[in-house]
């Protein structure tokens, strides 16, 4: 009776004992699961941040070439206004050329 009693607390010890070792096995499991899933983030955190740094060097870029852009649109625009109020000015003075060249003539024809 006493022997059978000694083995069957070694065998509750041993399934405690496996309990505990699959419980630790578990944990840690869990654990490099964890260390994995965070070394795999940090990873993808830095590959990110080059993303973002390099999307940032192509917006201020692209920042650049738009300011360049609308100040040659600007300079565009001005040249194609001082052109046009060239011609109305040239416009103008022919008319009034016109106009004292008819007088002229007008006043020559009086006298003839």
């Amino acid at each position: 009776l006493h022997r059978r009693r000694q083995i069957e607390i070694e065998e509750v010890a041993r399934k405690a004992a496996d309990a505990r070792a699959e419980r630790n096995r578990r944990i840690q499991a869990s654990k490099d699961h964890l260390l994995q899933s965070k070394k795999q983030l940090a990873i993808e955190i830095k590959q990110a941040e080059k993303i973002w740094e390099s999307k940032s060097i192509d917006i201020k870029l692209e920042s650049r070439i738009e300011k360049k852009n609308k100040a040659q649109e600007l300079r565009i625009y001005k040249e194609k206004i001082r052109k046009k109020q060239e011609k109305e000015r040239i416009d103008k003075l022919l008319f009034i050329q016109s106009e004292y060249n008819n007088k002229i003539k007008q006043e020559h024809d009086k006298q003839n």
